[in-house]
């Protein structure tokens, strides 16, 4: 490729734009982590001690997870198109990532929810259910073999989502006009 060609390349207007990503990505992150603080300042001050210490764990996982994942995944269909549109170098503003994320909120949302909601309640059931009824009947040796072969498989399942929500995005801002 001649000099003139790359220089031209990297000048283009499609280049990634890796700063206002990950600025986007930092204010998606913003309401998800408000709940998960608010929720642990509020159980840490206003609850018994025995019961952090030993339900707030499981209320948590059931109840307060669900609704992180609800509202980063809200987020998300609002302004998320702003994330494929930074990938590709294309205009990443969130004035036109809410415009397409208004159009395409609720068919968005669904498939977030989905993605992430189901595979979430999938590995939560699996997962902690297969430690809690194989963990009790294996030796020493076993258990620590098991508990790394537990956490790769969690890891496996957990990333899952990242991906699913990755095409969603990507299929929204293309459905909503966005540059291929």
């Amino acid at each position: 490729m001649p000099r003139e060609d790359l220089e031209n390349d990297m000048h283009s207007p499609m280049k990634p734009k890796i700063g206002r990503f990950l600025i986007n990505f930092s204010l998606c992150l913003v309401p998800p982590v408000s709940v998960v603080l608010a929720t642990i300042i509020i159980v840490a001050s206003f609850a018994p001690e025995d019961f952090v210490r030993s339900r707030f764990t499981l209320v948590y996982s059931i109840v307060v997870w669900p609704v992180v994942i609800l509202v980063f995944c809200a987020v998300l269909a609002w302004i998320g198109t702003s994330l494929p549109a930074a990938a590709i170098g294309a205009d990443s503003s969130l004035r036109l990532a809410a415009q397409r994320g208004l159009r395409s909120f609720w068919r968005t949302m669904g498939r977030l929810v989905i993605g992430n909601f189901v595979v979430w309640l999938i590995a939560f059931l699996l997962v902690d259910r297969l430690f809690m009824l194989i963990s009790t009947h294996l030796s020493d040796n076993l258990h620590i073999a098991f508990l790394f072969i537990l956490a790769s498989l969690s890891q496996l399942i957990l990333s899952f989502p990242a991906m699913l929500t990755a095409c969603a995005l990507c299929m929204a801002y293309i459905e909503e006009g966005g540059e291929t």
